[in-house]
Formats: structure tokens, sequence, C-alpha cells
């Protein structure tokens, strides 16, 4: 399940609302970010999801904060991406876990 802002159409999916309470909401909502940024590292550019790709790696430029704290958790934002992110080289020759195929160079 994933949150309507998400979806690169989303008429298509129905969405899910839980309430909670703002404790959890603020952690599920940063555990999201995180994982909307992962998966989007993961996409293929294509007509149809160029502009979600952008908009979601915007997120990570200390360039386009917008003021200097929010520059600040960008640049924070970008070095824990690429702290936990794996290079496709790793993978050369090998099927991705859970993906199947191999990596395109």
């Amino acid at each position: 399940m994933l949150p309507r802002s998400w979806h690169l159409k989303p008429d298509d999916s129905e969405r899910w609302t839980v309430p909670s309470c703002v404790s959890c909401n603020s952690k599920y909502g940063k555990m999201e970010d995180e994982f909307k940024l992962l998966i989007t590292m993961c996409m293929t550019p294509t007509a149809d999801n160029i502009d979600y790709i952008k908009k979601t790696l915007s997120s990570v430029k200390a360039a386009e904060g917008k003021n200097e704290k929010d520059s600040w958790h960008r640049q924070a934002k970008l070095k824990k991406l690429v702290k936990n992110i794996m290079p496709a080289k790793k993978y050369e020759g090998k099927d991705f876990p859970n993906f199947g195929g191999t990596p395109r160079t």
C-alpha cells in the first residue's frame, strides 16, 4: 500500500487512511518518506514518471531548500540516502535480491 501522493495516477487506486496519534503519524511519515526516496532510486525514468522522479529527488537537493535550516535537512537526508544505497557494480553479473534480472550498464 502506497500513499496517494506517490501514485502516478492517483485515481487508479484506492486510498486507505488509518487514524493515528501525532507521534505515530510522524514516525510512520518519516519511514514512508525514506521508502519513497529509495523506491524512486530504483525507477527507470520514462515519459510517464519523469516529473514524479524529479519532484522526489528535489527533496534531497540542498540548493532547493526554502531556507538555511531546510537546506541543511535536505543535505542530511541525501547523506543518509547515499549511506544506505549499494552500487550496482557490486551485483554485476548476478541477480538483484528479490528483483530478478541483472543491472543495466
